[in-house]
């Protein structure tokens, strides 16, 4: 952040560079980014679902033959064995199968991203007072009133004698 003449009009004015729409519209569009970033989440875990599938499968099919089940599965009936595999190996359904809000509006409307969102503006107001105070400061300063007094034949003769 900068606190700059704009010289280009005929009144010069102190004014902040970036101004404070600017950095407003920075930080929503990196919030947005961040947000956005989240969309990879359903394909990563599409990836390992089905690298997890078929893991899971072989170890069904060898749990149901016996080779991989415990004594406790001896007395069971097929039935029985199913239902007690299925529940160890029980995963929740996907996102796009359990009808669930995509991912990236969950994470979007999530109270915590809206509290963290509304912490940075705030705090960005904050910043916003504080360089206004800052050009205001520097609009009455004597400083300023030298470099104006420049601007005319007068300032520039007193300036250079």
């Amino acid at each position: 952040m900068f606190t700059i003449i704009d010289t280009k009009s005929n009144e010069w004015k102190i004014v902040n560079q970036p101004s404070h729409d600017v950095i407003k519209k920075m930080i929503a569009t990196f919030i947005k980014q961040i947000v956005q970033v989240t969309s990879v989440v359903p394909r990563l875990e599409g990836v390992f679902r089905k690298d997890r599938e078929e893991v899971v499968e072989k170890l069904k099919e060898q749990e149901l033959s016996g080779q991989n089940s415990g004594s406790n599965n001896i007395n069971m009936s097929e039935e029985e064995k199913i239902a007690l595999i299925n529940k160890k190996y029980f995963f929740p359904l996907s996102e796009k199968n359990s009808g669930v809000t995509p991912y990236v509006d969950t994470v979007s409307k999530s109270s915590e991203i809206n509290n963290v969102t509304s912490y940075i503006n705030d705090q960005v107001q904050k910043i916003k007072e504080a360089l206004d105070n800052n050009c205001r400061h520097w609009e009455m300063s004597s400083e300023l009133r030298f470099v104006l007094g420049t601007r005319t034949e007068r300032g520039k003769a007193r300036l250079f004698k």
